[in-house]
């Protein structure tokens, strides 16, 4: 059996190294095969662009060779895969690939060009009024604003609740304050937050810990800002509403869509994200294609985070295993989900919940922001399968 992963992100490097390590002696003996398709020759820890952005630690500590990250018995093709022939179980892009299972594990897109008027070029250029730490080169060009940045408004915008990471936005907020009191230009600088829902956050419980932290800061936030327009010239941001958002650095949290090569197979639905099963991550009308991570269409309590592309990926590693054994395959995603949160650069929370459980958020405090650090670095033996 021929198993191949689309996409080397956290959901399918977990994947392949897991399912690697499940089924040695099936692929020690050929009969079974993982192949890993990539077109990227580097794997970012996405995360790190939140830091970067703050230049606690450069981009390139949060970069590594895909190759070295992957299980020595899973075959690693580069190739740039534009469309999935379901009826021929196969992957075409420069070369074909084919397929007894497929997973897709391609992640979502920051898509500036669905706010009209604004381009991913805009958030590159640090003298451009506007900014981004949802892309890698956009993190390096912000850290260099934010270190020249002496006094007016700063904006961050949120156009969309589906994004990746759904704390992220909420946590800029806190270390943007935290960064300018430590530099002392908090009081030349005014910060608002705007949120396209009625309140901060997706997650209330996330809402309900952060909603006191800005008020008591300072931070003003305000809500049901859907983004419509920009005017990149005048620094302007138009809502749906009719309100005008106006600052001096406008920090954008763009709205996410699927991969083009699901797009292109006409695979998921218009903002090209595909019908999952929510508990065995099949692909809706297939029984030989899943879907992991951000790919999926699965909205809350399932959310874009890689903390549920690896819990998505254990239990379908486990899966495909018994499959392959011609065993019932009893495992099931249960909707867990665990996100550190920073509230400053020497504190951290945590929030996390399943569909048993409801989200809570953990204490704030130094413990908790040392774990999170370590947890930085520990991601890499995650991907590798080992965590």
């Amino acid at each position: 059996m021929r198993i191949v992963i689309l996409g080397a992100g956290t959901g399918g490097l977990t994947l392949a190294n897991r399912l690697a390590r499940l089924i040695a002696d099936e692929l020690e003996r050929s009969r079974a095969e993982i192949v890993l398709v990539e077109r990227r020759k580097d794997h970012d820890y996405q995360p790190g662009y939140l830091m970067a952005s703050f230049g606690v630690r450069p981009l390139a500590h949060y970069r590594r060779s895909v190759r070295p990250l992957v299980h020595r018995r899973v075959r690693l093709i580069e190739d740039d895969v534009r469309k999935v022939d379901l009826d021929g179980r196969r992957l075409r892009g420069e070369t074909e690939t084919a397929y007894d299972l497929l997973i897709v594990a391609t992640g979502s897109v920051p898509d500036f060009r669905l706010i009209p008027g604004l381009d991913a070029e805009d958030v590159r250029r640090p003298d451009a009024g506007f900014g981004t730490f949802y892309t890698a080169e956009g993190a390096e060009a912000l850290a260099r604003t934010l270190e020249a940045f002496e006094r007016g408004r700063i904006a961050v915008v949120v156009a969309s609740p589906v994004h990746k990471c759904p704390a992220a936005p909420t946590e800029f907020a806190l270390l943007l304050d935290d960064l300018l009191r430590s530099a002392g230009r908090r009081r030349r600088v005014e910060i608002v937050y705007t949120s396209p829902l009625d309140r901060l956050n997706l997650l209330e419980a996330l809402d309900a810990w952060a909603r006191p932290e800005f008020h008591r800061r300072g931070i003003e936030a305000l809500f049901s800002f859907v983004p419509v327009r920009a005017d990149v010239a005048r620094r302007r941001l138009f809502a749906k509403d009719g309100r005008t958002l106006e600052a001096d650095l406008i920090v954008v949290v763009p709205p996410h869509r699927g991969a083009d090569v699901v797009r292109n197979s006409g695979l998921g639905d218009e903002a090209g994200f595909l019908p999952t099963d929510p508990e065995t991550l099949a692909v809706a009308g297939r029984d030989d294609v899943y879907a992991v991570g951000d790919a999926t269409d699965l909205a809350f309590p399932v959310l874009k985070a890689g903390a549920i592309a690896h819990f998505q990926a254990v239990v379908l590693a486990q899966n495909l295993a018994h499959r392959l054994r011609n065993v019932p395959t009893p495992y099931r995603y249960d909707g867990r989900f665990l996100c550190f949160v920073d509230d400053g650069f020497a504190s951290s929370a945590f929030i996390r919940y399943d569909r048993h459980h409801p989200p809570r958020t953990a204490t704030t405090g130094g413990l908790v922001h040392a774990i999170r650090q370590a947890y930085h670095e520990l991601y890499w033996l995650g991907v590798r399968g080992l965590l």
